[in-house]
């Protein structure tokens, strides 16, 4: 979760513009997503819990009409809607860089989020990519490219929560430990990443519209709540779920560390003092699998430098029999034991019934 100050949002914030999902993902290379600043849905200083059934216009540029804030849902508990959006800008910069680098033929390619990690993409392509028509390659890399986006997306995403809870901090300032895994991030991004997918595929509207669109409609079918449930029900879960007043202070029990690796989906917390809600039932959303990065022929292989003062604590999880050299992290290959790990470290500190919405 990036909670930025306004310093260091002024030095490094940049905007994009938006582009037709109903053209080619070519002949604009988009900046980096902007820095949204987004909040805890605890009752502290710092949060902003707004309506749900008024979430505003998405704007890759950056727009007041955006309402940021965070919702309740029945179906979906709170949602953060900066983490929403910033899933989805980085799906759709991912999946124009990639597409872009799948029509000029690289076979290799780097991309960065906001933390100095680097991840390195290693392409092989279809026996016969040479022989296809410039019509058929687009078409092709388009629907490849919004795929690896999606996983791009949500693995970037999730690195992020894991070096948050190894204490790398954006700032240098202040720490974001209480953020890493809190309970409603990685469902905010996975439900982000996956309208995102819908936008980029909409032959009608340009990414914007397409994502306002895709979050009314989506929150709408999700039972939205009025700005004093969201609040009230952050409130009921003080001192279970969380204690603090001021966000960048709080102590942070309980930690949503699902992010999809047992069945591809990744859940909601519904908190249950929500008489609005009492019998909705959650709804889960996909997680990108590793499928994304083989189709129609292609295999896209992706690996993380870490490049962070936490290098060897995220190793040792990794690499539990010992790093090799030169090694990297391989997300297909070593999220399970390096969340395997942050469980473990997460019952010790805070008890195994604060795990998986168990904290009632």
């Amino acid at each position: 979760m990036h909670r930025f100050t306004a310093t260091f949002l002024l030095l490094v914030a940049a905007s994009c513009a938006a582009v037709r999902p109903s053209e080619p993902l070519v002949n604009q290379i988009r900046e980096a997503p902007r820095y949204r600043v987004s909040s805890y849905a605890t009752d502290t200083f710092g949060t902003r819990f707004t309506s749900a059934m008024e979430s505003g216009e998405h704007s890759y540029e950056g727009s007041s009409e955006e309402n940021n804030g965070i919702i309740y849902a029945c179906r979906a508990g709170h949602i953060d809607l900066a983490h929403l959006r910033k899933a989805a800008d980085w799906t759709a910069f991912l999946a124009e860089r990639t597409y872009l680098q799948l029509l000029n033929g690289q076979t290799d390619f780097s991309f960065k989020f906001y933390e100095p990690s680097i991840y390195h993409v290693q392409v092989t392509y279809p026996d016969n990519w040479n022989r296809l028509s410039t019509v058929e390659k687009e078409r092709i890399a388009n629907e490849v490219a919004i795929s690896a986006g999606q996983y791009f997306s949500h693995i970037g995403l999730t690195w992020h929560e894991i070096l948050t809870w190894y204490d790398y901090r954006i700032t240098g300032i202040y720490p974001h430990f209480s953020s890493a895994f809190s309970w409603e991030d990685t469902y905010s991004n996975t439900l982000g990443i996956y309208l995102a997918g819908i936008a980029l595929k909409d032959s009608e509207l340009d990414f914007d519209a397409a994502m306002t669109r895709g979050i009314h409609q989506e929150v709408a079918s999700l039972g939205p709540q009025p700005a004093s449930v969201s609040e009230q029900a952050s409130v009921s879960m003080r001192g279970r779920w969380y204690s603090g007043k001021i966000w960048f202070m709080v102590d942070m029990r309980a930690r949503n560390l699902d992010i999809g690796l047992d069945d591809g989906m990744v859940s909601p917390w519904l908190i249950p003092t929500v008489n609005e809600c009492s019998t909705a039932t959650a709804r889960d959303y996909p997680v990108p699998g590793e499928n994304a990065l083989s189709q129609q022929g292609f295999d896209i292989r992706l690996e993380i430098d870490p490049r962070v003062p936490q290098n060897e604590e995220l190793f040792q999880a990794a690499y539990p029999e010992g790093e090799p050299a030169n090694a990297r992290i391989e997300p297909r290959t070593h999220l399970p034991s390096i969340m395997a790990r942050i469980r473990r470290e997460v019952e010790q500190r805070y008890g195994a019934g604060l795990l998986d919405g168990q904290a009632r």
